[in-house]
């Protein structure tokens, strides 16, 4: 009774703990706080690993709001976490994201020079 009382309080344990992997860079710079209130330019597509960039949407480099962050998982994968150390996005899944609101002059540079797209935090799993 005490065994299975132990692997299930483990089991509880490990679906509640945070994402274990190595952290990996991402780019960011979009703001946190802002997003459309509609019609926002978007793009859709499978998020993917990308070697350089950390992620990107069918080879679209993406570019996250400021404070995410970037695990690798075991399995492979990047989650994106956000400021709070959430999961919000994990690459092997199709998403919707929308263009980030008012991009500031230092985003617009980052932009160009990475082709990238910059997501505000109003995105949503198609999956």
């Amino acid at each position: 009774m005490r065994a299975t009382l132990a692997v299930c309080a483990l089991a509880m344990l490990a679906a509640c703990s945070e994402p274990v992997g190595i952290q990996t860079a991402l780019l960011t710079g979009s703001d946190p706080r802002a997003c459309w209130a509609g019609a926002e330019p978007h793009i859709e597509g499978l998020l993917l690993v990308d070697a350089r960039y950390g992620t990107s949407l069918d080879g679209v480099p993406v570019i996250w709001p400021t404070g995410y962050s970037g695990i690798r998982l075991t399995s492979g994968e990047v989650a994106v976490l956000d400021q709070e150390g959430k999961v919000v996005a994990t690459t092997g899944k199709h998403y919707r994201l929308a263009s980030a609101y008012s991009p500031s002059a230092e985003l617009a540079d980052l932009i160009r020079s990475t082709d990238a797209f910059a997501t505000s935090p109003c995105f949503q799993e198609l999956d």
